[in-house]
């Protein structure tokens, strides 16, 4: 599979919070740039109509402000992909007649000014292992409807909870720990009295956390306060305050 790396230049090292909306304005104007029927193809409005490209974008140093995202250069990059190869050299040649063309952005600009094409190896395997740059968002498209459904996944024994994994012990070599953030919402966000085989420090972030131990007795945690829990040890936390409580998790896998 052909995948194309697309650079872009910015006037200002920043791009909107929302940048997805920008980059789905950029390829309907290079599909429509290229040619009528493709934009037809793809955008038409009066349809319902399942795309089969993706891509990534990779934005360096990325610092998440109130309505903008700024970065540490004045460059980004995006990866796209095609499963249908006659489609992907329609990107191509679209995108080729979008280089070095000025894209107005809300007071600034950006400039694709390199397209390189890169062959993926194909993926085979029923199950694979991977490390992402950014969030994933998994959606099921209504046709009917013509509306999304979003995925979401709950992990065992966490109620209300969202947690996004920070390190992994793939990040270095030899590397053992692993760091996570939790977001406990508030009126039943915890998790339940269970063990786990890593040993474990928990670290309030933010909000008020009741941690329950081995020994049954409850302990307030607020922001600044940390528990370290012995491997295979039954725990659970509870939010007990108003707001979102945010909980670092650092845990040493058994060897």
């Amino acid at each position: 599979m052909i995948q194309l790396v697309l650079e872009f230049q910015l006037e200002k090292p920043e791009l909107p919070v929302e940048y997805e909306r920008t980059i789905v304005s950029f390829l309907k104007a290079a599909s429509n740039n290229y040619s009528q029927e493709m934009f037809e193809r793809l955008y038409d409005k009066s349809k319902s109509i399942i795309k089969t490209f993706t891509y990534s974008v990779y934005l360096p140093g990325a610092v998440f402000d109130k309505d903008v995202i700024k970065l540490k250069e004045t460059r980004f990059k995006i990866f796209f992909t095609d499963a249908d190869m006659g489609q992907t050299i329609e990107w191509f040649n679209s995108f080729q007649l979008m280089r070095m063309k000025k894209y107005p952005l809300n007071n600034n600009a950006m400039k694709l000014i390199s397209i390189k094409s890169q062959n993926r190896k194909e993926i085979v395997d029923n199950e694979l292992v991977i490390k992402m740059q950014s969030p994933l968002i998994v959606r099921q498209h209504n046709a009917d409807t013509n509306k999304d459904e979003y995925y979401t996944y709950e992990l065992p024994a966490h109620n209300e909870c969202k947690l996004t994994r920070l390190h992994d012990p793939a990040d270095v070599e030899g590397g053992k720990l692993i760091l996570s953030r939790s977001h406990f919402l508030p009126a039943g966000g915890g998790t339940d009295f269970s063990t786990n085989a890593a040993e474990s420090i928990y670290y309030v972030a933010k909000g008020k956390l009741l941690f329950k131990g081995e020994d049954g007795q409850e302990t307030l945690l607020e922001e600044g306060d940390s528990v370290h829990i012995a491997a295979n040890s039954p725990k659970c936390v509870t939010n007990v305050g108003v707001e979102t409580a945010i909980m670092l998790v650092i845990l040493l896998p058994a060897q």
